[in-house]
């Protein structure tokens, strides 16, 4: 922040020093340029009204990776680098309704409108998908630190097995080496039909607690890329509802994977899965 207080007040010194420059030495008038009420050349104003546009410009370009954001949720502040920009990328975002009613891998009936009041993260993906697995940990994580602020998440898998049977096998067999804290199903063609566009592994969809869907990003993302969708959706919920059955409690989780431990913890660098070459 110094270095840009620093090179926001050589920029102020170099803009008063053109007014000046510009105000000493006009430019003739011609016949299209604009008059003032004296009848006197414009100029230096429109010049400067130019140069104050284009510095804008170039100033919210060049601050835009380091933004810094807070929210408030449950009277803790919360800070994410990546807030401001997901909330201008939701607010452009063209919402769309997403609607399910399955059953998890443990045989738990799962719908859309048990969420209600709540922001839910849809993550559409698949054990033989790198990039899937290694997102995992980073759901895991936003599940425990934000299941009573209002967030749940549900993994839709689509498994290439040959029956549902040895589709949940397989995701069990992925569960014993990382443990996940939120429901799984076996997700449809009639899911993935209801995504505009939906073009592949991993797919997630971020949906407010009024069930539209406020954002989709195809492929891995880092946590705190996820987050800022995440927290964008929370700040809207005044009050929100009780996590429904299939969202185990922080409390509930293996003690490496507890609210507040890095992604880069040992319980997860010795996973596999958070390694997509490691497979």
């Amino acid at each position: 922040m110094k270095s840009f207080a620093k090179l926001l007040f050589i920029l102020s010194l170099s803009i008063g020093a053109l007014a000046v420059w510009q105000s000493m030495n006009p430019p003739p008038p011609n016949e299209n340029e604009d008059l003032n009420t004296d009848g006197k050349a414009s100029s230096p104003s429109i010049f400067l009204a130019k140069l104050a546009n284009d510095l804008k410009g170039v100033l919210g370009m060049g601050i835009e990776g380091t933004d810094t954001s807070t929210v408030t949720l449950q009277g803790q502040t919360v800070t994410n680098r990546y807030l401001a920009r997901s909330r201008q990328e939701i607010k452009s975002f063209d919402p769309f309704p997403l609607d399910f009613d399955v059953r998890t891998v443990d045989g738990k009936p799962l719908r859309k409108e048990d969420f209600a009041g709540r922001v839910l993260i849809v993550d559409i993906w698949a054990t033989w998908c790198p990039p899937c697995r290694a997102e995992i940990p980073s759901f895991v994580e936003l599940q425990a630190k934000y299941l009573d602020a209002g967030l749940s998440i549900v993994g839709m898998n689509y498994e290439r097995a040959s029956s549902p049977r040895d589709a949940i096998y397989t995701i069990n067999e992925f569960r014993r080496v990382q443990p996940i804290n939120y429901p799984l199903a076996i997700g449809d063609e009639s899911l993935t039909k209801q995504v505009p566009l939906f073009s592949g592994y991993p797919t997630t969809l971020f949906i407010d607690a009024r069930g539209q869907v406020r954002m989709k990003l195809v492929g891995a993302h880092p946590v705190d890329v996820l987050e800022s969708y995440a927290l964008a959706l929370l700040s809207e919920i005044d009050h929100p509802t009780e996590s429904p059955a299939g969202a185990h409690s922080p409390r509930s989780l293996p003690k490496a994977l507890k609210p507040g431990i890095s992604s880069q913890g040992p319980a997860l660098q010795e996973n596999p899965y958070t390694n997509p070459r490691a497979i």
